[in-house]
């Protein structure tokens, strides 16, 4: 870092600026520590995004793109000035603070012993950390990686994995063997080969879709689905509709018929979905469903998170970092804008890659026999004998 005169007179004289510039606006009445640490967190957020698949072999070409050193810079620099006013907000001298944490640095981790290592705790185990994002509702599922000592079951090397959802150029799959080493996205138009590998046993998916449709009334899956997210995300579980609805070729037709059987309309995104319903109700079969099962995105990320349904909406920025964090453990960093571009961005939002990504956590889950089955109990099924449940 390059400053005119010391690095901490640099940091003085911008701090001094700082609270010149805060005053001016009035805005010091709204830096309380927690909006700072929290702004604070976002733009470090921020700052990984531009980074986060740069490796040290790339780094200084990255580096020496005018776009891309602009976009590091403005980022490192919102990260730096929250940083400044957050310190001097509860009045710690942010530079001594540093010297102290070198100085015991230095101390603990010696460079006679650790030169060439990986910097880490030299009082930790052996055993990996555990997880980070990971609730208590999905810790068996980590056990073996938090070094409990209660080993994982292990599916067949050669099996494959598929989380698929329901996007605006066709259906949008990430699929993955279940070592999760790499996760490849595609869209499809249908679903037909998926579902015959499914069907020989070398691929477990979940799907982002109704599988078992009502006669009359509403399934327990959803009901419970609901419940579970609580408000405002339980409004993303939408009633499917009525098996007699399924044939409907109009909006109107398909309202009237859902009316008649269930005693309600039918929303225009189940309208919407209609096509991709008579997709996979022509495929799927009860003996199917031990390999393809339905899932929900915002049912899976409340069970990850260990509770209900997350804060942010998913199609804002700090939902999908809400989203990303917790699918992190188990796919590592996902480059949502990159797959979007390779997809065509017709084909995909951000959202329905992160949902896709979702149900292929969920279908390690299924394949690993931990996933949470709603409704407790007995399954319901519906007049093909489809179990209607939903698996996270």
């Amino acid at each position: 870092m390059r400053c005119g005169g010391t690095a901490v007179d640099e940091l003085q004289r911008l701090l001094l600026e700082l609270r010149r510039f805060t005053r001016a606006r009035d805005w010091e009445r709204y830096h309380d520590p927690k909006n700072l640490a929290m702004a604070l967190a976002s733009e470090a957020g921020e700052l990984c995004d531009v980074l986060r698949w740069v490796d040290n072999a790339e780094a200084d070409r990255f580096a020496r793109d005018p776009r891309h050193r602009a976009r590091i810079a403005e980022e490192a620099a919102d990260v730096g000035l929250l940083l400044l006013m957050l310190c001097d907000r509860v009045g710690i001298d942010l530079p001594e603070a540093m010297r102290a944490k070198l100085r015991r640095n230095r101390e603990k981790y010696p460079a006679e012993q650790w030169r060439g290592k990986a910097w880490a705790d030299p009082t930790a185990t052996d055993a990996p950390p555990e997880q980070p994002g990971v609730g208590e509702a999905d810790q068996p599922a980590r056990d073996a990686a938090a070094g409990s000592g209660k080993p994982a079951p292990r599916a067949a090397e050669d099996s494959l994995l598929a989380g698929i959802d329901a996007g605006p150029g066709g259906w949008v799959v990430a699929r993955a063997d279940t070592g999760l080493g790499r996760v490849a996205f595609e869209c499809l138009e249908r679903l037909d080969e998926l579902f015959r590998e499914a069907a020989a046993g070398r691929l477990t998916v979940a799907i982002d879709i109704p599988i078992g449709l009502p006669e009359s009334g509403a399934r327990r899956c959803d009901l419970e689905a609901r419940r579970r997210l609580g408000a405002p995300r339980a409004a993303s579980v939408f009633p499917p509709p009525c098996r007699t609805a399924l044939a409907a070729a109009s909006f109107g037709a398909a309202c009237a018929a859902n009316r008649k059987a269930c005693g309600r309309g039918l929303t225009r995104q189940a309208f919407e979905l209609l096509p991709r319903l008579r997709q996979v109700d022509a495929l799927i079969t009860p003996a199917l469903q031990q390999h393809v099962r339905e899932a929900h995105p915002e049912v899976t990320f409340a069970v990850l998170a260990g509770g209900g349904g997350l804060r942010f909406p998913k199609t804002t920025a700090a939902g999908r970092r809400e989203r990303l964090d917790l699918l992190r453990p188990f796919l590592g960093p996902l480059d949502l804008l990159d797959a979007r571009r390779a997809l065509g961005r017709e084909a995909a939002r951000p959202d329905d890659l992160l949902d896709a990504a979702a149900c292929l956590v969920t279908a390690l889950r299924v394949r690993q026999e931990r996933a949470v089955v709603l409704p407790d109990g007995p399954p319901e099924r519906d007049a093909r004998g489809l179990r209607m449940e939903i698996v996270a």
